[in-house]
Protein backbone atom coordinates (compact mmCIF):
# COMPACT_ATOMS: atom_id res chain seq x y z
CA UNK A 1 0.00 0.00 0.00
CA UNK A 2 1.43 3.78 -0.82
CA UNK A 3 2.12 5.86 1.90
CA UNK A 4 -0.39 8.37 -0.28
CA UNK A 5 -3.13 6.03 0.00
CA UNK A 6 -3.43 5.74 3.44
CA UNK A 7 -2.00 9.07 4.61
CA UNK A 8 0.57 8.28 6.58
CA UNK A 9 4.23 8.99 6.27
CA UNK A 10 5.14 5.54 7.05
CA UNK A 11 4.73 2.39 4.12
CA UNK A 12 2.55 -0.36 5.73
CA UNK A 13 4.06 -3.56 6.02
CA UNK A 14 2.87 -6.94 6.30
CA UNK A 15 3.36 -8.86 9.94
CA UNK A 16 5.70 -11.85 10.00
CA UNK A 17 2.64 -13.91 11.17
CA UNK A 18 0.76 -13.30 8.51
CA UNK A 19 3.83 -13.95 6.12
CA UNK A 20 4.30 -17.31 7.57
CA UNK A 21 0.34 -17.80 7.31
CA UNK A 22 0.44 -17.00 3.90
CA UNK A 23 3.22 -19.61 3.05
CA UNK A 24 1.83 -23.00 5.67
CA UNK A 25 -1.59 -22.30 3.63
CA UNK A 26 0.20 -22.70 -0.09
CA UNK A 27 2.11 -26.00 1.27
CA UNK A 28 -1.34 -27.60 2.56
CA UNK A 29 -3.00 -26.78 -0.71
CA UNK A 30 0.18 -28.27 -2.43
CA UNK A 31 0.43 -31.55 -0.20
CA UNK A 32 -3.61 -32.00 -0.34
CA UNK A 33 -3.56 -31.99 -4.03
CA UNK A 34 -0.56 -33.88 -4.28
CA UNK A 35 -2.50 -36.10 -2.23
CA UNK A 36 -5.18 -36.44 -4.25
CA UNK A 37 -3.29 -37.10 -7.04
CA UNK A 38 -1.88 -40.25 -5.08
CA UNK A 39 -5.58 -41.79 -4.30
CA UNK A 40 -7.58 -41.24 -7.87
CA UNK A 41 -4.53 -43.57 -9.22
CA UNK A 42 -5.88 -46.42 -6.82
CA UNK A 43 -9.05 -48.63 -6.37
CA UNK A 44 -8.87 -48.83 -2.80
CA UNK A 45 -10.95 -48.13 0.05
CA UNK A 46 -9.25 -44.17 0.75
CA UNK A 47 -10.89 -43.46 -3.21
CA UNK A 48 -14.18 -44.79 -2.11
CA UNK A 49 -14.30 -42.76 1.04
CA UNK A 50 -12.93 -39.33 -1.07
CA UNK A 51 -15.70 -39.90 -3.65
CA UNK A 52 -18.33 -40.34 -0.39
CA UNK A 53 -19.35 -43.62 -1.93
CA UNK A 54 -19.72 -45.21 1.76
CA UNK A 55 -23.40 -46.63 2.72
CA UNK A 56 -25.03 -45.60 5.58
CA UNK A 57 -27.01 -42.58 6.84
CA UNK A 58 -25.09 -39.15 7.62
CA UNK A 59 -25.25 -37.48 10.76
CA UNK A 60 -27.40 -34.59 11.86
CA UNK A 61 -27.06 -31.02 11.40
CA UNK A 62 -24.85 -28.85 9.48
CA UNK A 63 -22.84 -31.26 6.93
CA UNK A 64 -19.25 -30.62 7.57
CA UNK A 65 -16.90 -28.76 4.81
CA UNK A 66 -15.68 -31.69 2.89
CA UNK A 67 -12.59 -32.17 1.84
CA UNK A 68 -13.11 -32.25 -2.03
CA UNK A 69 -14.91 -29.12 -1.59
CA UNK A 70 -11.61 -27.17 -0.67
CA UNK A 71 -9.95 -28.85 -3.59
CA UNK A 72 -12.57 -27.76 -6.11
CA UNK A 73 -12.26 -24.21 -5.11
CA UNK A 74 -8.63 -24.33 -5.20
CA UNK A 75 -9.06 -25.50 -8.61
CA UNK A 76 -11.90 -23.70 -9.62
CA UNK A 77 -13.93 -26.60 -10.94
CA UNK A 78 -15.57 -29.66 -10.08
CA UNK A 79 -13.42 -32.67 -8.78
CA UNK A 80 -14.99 -34.94 -10.39
CA UNK A 81 -14.55 -34.11 -14.19
CA UNK A 82 -12.87 -37.09 -16.31
CA UNK A 83 -9.57 -34.50 -17.37
CA UNK A 84 -8.61 -34.10 -13.38
CA UNK A 85 -8.42 -37.75 -12.98
CA UNK A 86 -6.90 -38.75 -16.14
CA UNK A 87 -4.14 -36.09 -15.25
CA UNK A 88 -4.03 -37.82 -11.94
CA UNK A 89 -3.59 -41.22 -13.54
CA UNK A 90 -0.74 -39.73 -15.56
CA UNK A 91 0.92 -38.43 -12.48
CA UNK A 92 1.21 -34.87 -14.15
CA UNK A 93 -1.46 -33.98 -11.35
CA UNK A 94 1.00 -32.24 -8.97
CA UNK A 95 2.79 -30.30 -11.60
CA UNK A 96 -0.54 -29.32 -13.73
CA UNK A 97 -2.12 -27.70 -10.74
CA UNK A 98 0.48 -25.47 -9.43
CA UNK A 99 -0.51 -22.52 -7.07
CA UNK A 100 -4.38 -24.28 -7.79
CA UNK A 101 -4.85 -23.49 -11.52
CA UNK A 102 -4.72 -26.24 -14.33
CA UNK A 103 -2.16 -25.51 -16.71
CA UNK A 104 -2.51 -25.64 -20.74
CA UNK A 105 -0.68 -28.69 -20.83
CA UNK A 106 -2.85 -31.25 -19.00
CA UNK A 107 -5.69 -32.65 -20.68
Amino acid sequence: MDCNENKSKYPTRARHETLKERLLLKNIKQLKLKYFGHVVRHNNLEKLCLEGAVEGRRGRGRPRRRWTQDTSDWLGFSVREASIHSCARQRRFPISCVGGYVLQGSP
